[in-house]
């Protein structure tokens, strides 16, 4: 349920997330997460990603998962409805490790500097220890790759103040010697101090890597999954992509016209004839419009008229209106409820010659 009470599967068309810990982080509730402290530095603890060591936010990001429970206090998050699909994207770094003109090979750290990328794609495994996800649930998992290369690692943690310029020979002992990216987990976790070299090796990717856990909002690839993902939504949901943007602009007819904005307003103004206390003078009435969009087109509601509403021709405040597509191109109809006038307005590459939309 959401928090005002409403059913989840009728207000979440669909969700994605960046890195999400769903199985917890080596940086949590860890002997590493209070080891990483001294080396932040006062300069380095505004950039640094996580809660401080001991507070809620970092005992609740503790690895767990269906064997180990998160710590005293932690609540399990409820999954989504069926209804609702998922995109879990999951950052994944790799160093390139070319030392001048030796080339070690490439290790996967399989994370993004913070988060292990199963942690981010396991949404399924991340409830309580008895329950699962409900059977049906539409969970898709990207991987976002991304590369960072030696020097930079060392060009980044020597700027950003991690090592000493002068003595970056722990850490390139540290990185010339990794065998898997597992082999660079371990000298994080299980252990009673994780070693310094480690814990700047982390800190600088995830400074520095295009997808790392603080970088991965901006990464192209991630983007581009993520667009992918909505647009998917919004088709499932019966929405049109950008189905609106052909009706957006300046449209006229009948001695009105309605202007539409991208935001979904519309002002309609139309010729109200003379003016009761001055018939020498036309009088104006004016409309604010809401549109929306659904499955079954687009529509909208009148929230304003001025200086007085117009009952025979349904212009008043609640009356609805539908927007469509006219007979001609650059014609579209503005169909008010009670209105039997003519609906037909024109856009200015409309075709005057045969008076669809009057002289």
């Amino acid at each position: 349920m959401g928090k005002d009470g409403k059913d989840a599967s009728t207000i979440i068309g669909g969700l994605v997330t960046f890195d999400t810990p769903f199985l917890g982080s080596p940086f949590g509730y860890t002997s590493t997460a209070r080891a990483m402290e001294p080396i932040l530095g006062r300069n380095l603890r505004a950039a640094w990603p996580l809660p401080p060591s001991g507070t809620d936010g970092s005992i609740c990001l503790a690895p767990h998962d269906r064997k180990i429970s998160l710590p005293s206090g932690c609540k399990d998050i409820p999954y989504l409805p069926v209804s609702a699909p998922l995109t879990q994207l999951a950052g994944d770094v790799s160093i390139s490790r070319k030392l001048f003109m030796f080339d070690l090979g490439d290790i996967d750290l399989g994370n993004d500097g913070i988060v292990d990328s199963n942690s981010s794609q396991g949404y399924l495994e991340s409830g309580a220890r008895t329950e699962r996800a409900r059977p049906g649930s539409q969970v898709a998992s990207r991987l976002e790759r991304c590369t960072m290369g030696f020097d930079k690692i060392l060009a980044v943690a020597i700027a950003r103040g991690i090592i000493e310029r002068a003595a970056p020979g722990q850490l390139v002992h540290f990185l010339s010697t990794l065998k898997s990216g597992s082999d660079a987990l371990s000298h994080l976790n299980g252990q009673q101090k994780p070693q310094e070299p480690a814990l700047q090796q982390a800190l600088a990717v995830t400074l520095g890597a295009s997808c790392s856990h603080i970088n991965i909002l901006s990464d192209t690839h991630a983007l581009d999954d993520t667009a992918t993902a909505l647009q998917a939504y919004i088709q499932k949901l019966g929405k049109p992509v950008d189905d609106f943007a052909p009706f957006i602009g300046i449209w006229q007819g009948h001695g009105a016209t309605l202007v539409v904005q991208a935001d979904r307003s519309g002002t309609y103004t139309w010729n109200k004839g003379p003016c009761p206390d001055d018939p020498s003078h036309m009088c104006i009435g004016q409309a604010k419009i809401q549109f929306s969009e659904s499955a079954k087109g687009i529509s909208g509601e009148i929230r304003t008229v001025e200086p007085e509403e117009d009952t025979e021709d349904g212009l008043f405040v609640g009356n609805t209106v539908r927007l469509q597509r006219g007979p001609q191109p650059d014609v579209v109809q503005l169909v008010v409820k009670g209105s039997s006038g003519n609906p037909n307005l024109c856009g200015p590459r409309a075709d005057r010659s045969t008076d669809v939309c009057g002289a």
